[in-house]
């Protein structure tokens, strides 16, 4: 990560973002459980983007994405979090996948602002 260095960190949540990507095709999520973890202090700092159905996170705000943070995939109660190199890492409901997620995020670097 340090080979970035003129990244530039966010300090506030970007909860517009989290709006924005609970409207259209949730794939399966539910609007209110998207906005949650657009509220929540770490997980909240990092930019969401849907891909092929996966809730994916990035350091960057614009294309390329860093492509460096987990992955959430399912709906229902049937959650199952992986690591950017598609392995899965935890599996289960949405809060043991949440609280597993908010644990990888928080060892990152702070997201930047800017690719």
């Amino acid at each position: 990560m340090d080979d970035i260095p003129t990244a530039r960190y966010f300090e506030e949540p970007r909860y517009e973002w989290w709006q924005a990507i609970a409207e259209g095709n949730t794939y399966g999520w539910s609007k209110e459980a998207l906005l949650r973890l657009g509220r929540d202090s770490v997980i909240g700092r990092y930019y969401p983007y849907w891909s092929v159905g996966r809730l994916c996170f990035s350091r960057w705000t614009k294309y390329p994405y860093s492509y460096d943070c987990p992955c959430v995939v399912g709906g229902g109660n049937d959650f199952r979090l992986w690591d950017a190199k598609g392995e899965e890492i935890a599996a289960g409901d949405l809060e043991t996948v949440v609280a597993e997620l908010k644990v990888r995020l928080a060892k990152m670097l702070p997201p930047s602002n800017e690719a």
